[in-house]
């Protein structure tokens, strides 16, 4: 009898964590088909991170980069800009391949985490791959070697290089509050790039890195 209960008991929670991933996957489901241009990032799409050298694979975390301190013990060289920002993208139905009618993605061979957008705070918006890794003020600023837009003054903030008179709306950033802008100009590119606060970063399913 205690075995029946123990066997009947698994079964239980077996199938409550079954249908609980089966509501996910639907909801995230509907979350890619319906996306579309939006300051709303749950109706925008899904949020997405492929794995990358520079975030804590090898402490089980990989959603989060290296902090500074675990940069040093695991030798990773580029922590000085890397430690302070998480990048993501934002993929839906309507961001396919042109030619293959393929979903876009940065590889088929890479894994990867979806973040869940109620839970992670965007700082800046960029309408095509930035290279925020080598970019100041935390992935939303000029490239470190990039003294024309330094000297500009503008951060590459799209709203205050717009006011310079320059043109650059596939290279600069956007304000979180621009999402929609950022995604209509990404018509013209085939990624877009989300660069999240790492203070507050959390995959999908969790609450904090404790979960």
């Amino acid at each position: 009898m205690y075995i029946q209960r123990v066997v009947l008991s698994a079964i239980l929670v077996s199938s409550a964590i079954s249908t609980e991933l089966d509501g996910v996957v639907q909801g995230l489901n509907q979350r890619f088909n319906m996306g579309k241009p939006s300051d709303d990032m749950n109706s925008a799409g899904v949020l997405l991170h492929h794995f990358s050298h520079s975030h804590a694979g090898l402490l089980g975390e990989p959603w989060r980069p290296y902090s500074r301190e675990e940069c040093e013990l695991y030798n990773y060289p580029r922590c000085n800009t890397t430690a302070d920002r998480a990048c993501a993208y934002i993929s839906n139905n309507r961001r396919r391949n042109y030619e293959d009618g393929n979903i876009i993605v940065f590889s088929v061979d890479i894994g990867g985490i979806i973040y869940n957008p109620d839970k992670n705070k965007a700082m800046c918006l960029y309408s095509e791959d930035a290279g925020s890794d080598d970019r100041e003020n935390r992935g939303c600023g000029c490239h470190a070697n990039d003294a024309e837009c330094i000297a500009r003054g503008t951060n590459n903030s799209c709203v205050l290089d717009i006011k310079a008179g320059v043109n650059d709306v596939e290279k600069c950033w956007w304000g979180p509050d621009r999402l929609k802008t950022m995604m209509h100009l990404q018509s013209f590119s085939m990624y877009n790039e989300i660069v999240l606060d790492t203070d507050v970063v959390c995959p999908l399913g969790m609450t904090s890195y404790d979960d």
